[in-house]
Order: structure tokens, then sequence, then C-alpha cells
């Protein structure tokens, strides 16, 4: 025979995983919406917007939300300007090694292998394009024959 208080505990988890439910529909489109403006930031040209909320614990919140994993983050701030060219060249050298090395990936997936963000590799990726180093064929990226 069940004990009144199990159900009660029951139906209290249910409750809270029904609310937690509710509560994750209801973030998924302004989700979706911060990864579009992400991008279309990235595209613009501001690889890193610096917002007041900007914080490990959000961007867990966030991946916990969408069911996704956290995007790695953005180098620390401090670095001088002098060293942005290295940096960007070096990071242009490894999507094209990445490419080179395994062929036919989307720009995702080789952020994911890069271990940085995807919105960190659009401007790489237009400038191996932009030279006919690499090859985009609808989202897969190939080196240039």
């Amino acid at each position: 025979m069940l004990d009144t208080r199990s159900m009660s505990l029951v139906d209290e988890a249910r409750t809270v995983r029904d609310r937690i439910a509710a509560r994750l529909r209801e973030l998924e489109p302004l989700v979706h919406e911060y990864d579009e403006l992400m991008q279309i930031a990235a595209e613009m040209g501001l690889d890193r917007v610096q917002t007041e909320s900007d914080s490990t614990p959000t961007d867990v919140r966030r991946a916990a939300a969408t069911g996704s994993r956290p995007r790695p983050r953005a180098p620390a701030r401090g670095a001088s300007v002098a060293e942005a060219p290295a940096v960007a060249g070096e990071l242009t050298d490894r999507v094209l090694e990445a490419v080179r090395v395994d062929p036919g990936r989307t720009v995702a997936e080789y952020a994911e292998v890069l271990g940085v963000a995807a919105t960190a590799l659009y401007r790489p990726v237009r400038k191996l394009t932009d030279e006919g180093v690499l090859v985009k064929r609808v989202r897969q990226l190939f080196p240039a024959p």
C-alpha cells in the first residue's frame, strides 16, 4: 500500500518538472534571438559584445535552457592591441589546418574542434574564402582545389 506522503512528493516532483519545462519553453525564443544577434554582431566586426550580465554562470544557465553545452569564453581582456593581429592570424591558420585535416564540416563543428565560439570563426572563414583558400559549399568548408 502506498503512503500518502510519497504520493505528495511525486506530485510535487511532477509540478516542479512541469514548471521547469514551461520556463524552458518560455526562454527558448530569447536564446535563439541572442544567438542570432551575436552572429550579426560578429559579421559586423563586433567579435565580443560585453554585456552587464556576462559571466560563466549565465552561460551555463543559458546552455542548460537549450540543452546545449556552454560556449567557450572569449579571451580575457588585457591583451594589447598589438597582440590582436597575431591572435587573429593564428586562428585563421588553425581554421585552415582543421579544414585540411577534416574537410566537409560546418563552421560550428570546426569551432567545437578548435575550442572557440562559432562566431569567432566567421571573420577568418570569410577571409579564407575571399582569398580562395577555402571553398564553402552550402554550410560545409573544403580546401580550395
